[in-house]
């Protein structure tokens, strides 16, 4: 359960403007690189934002590109497995 604790560094390249990061986890869970989708979800990004033009998840995402260690750990930030896209 510990496997996904992130302690943000100071230099983070992560833009904390004060914007909404939800769009770039969409980009993050295609890859299998787990690092910036854990960053992401730690600065607060809502696992089950539904982005309208994509019309899905970042869960529907993920699976849909194979990355099941991006869907283990939108499932620890309580990605709701039941969402249904709009398709």
């Amino acid at each position: 359960m510990l496997a996904y604790v992130y302690r943000a560094a100071r230099d983070d390249p992560i833009n904390t403007d004060g914007g909404d990061l939800s769009p770039q986890l969409h980009s993050s869970v295609r890859t299998s690189n787990l690092k910036t989708s854990l960053r992401l979800l730690s600065l607060g990004t809502d696992p089950n934002f539904y982005h309208k033009e994509k019309e899905c998840c970042p869960l529907h995402i993920a699976a849909g590109a194979g990355q099941a260690s991006q869907v283990e750990l939108l499932i620890v930030y309580r990605a709701h497995p039941g969402t249904t896209n709009s398709k």
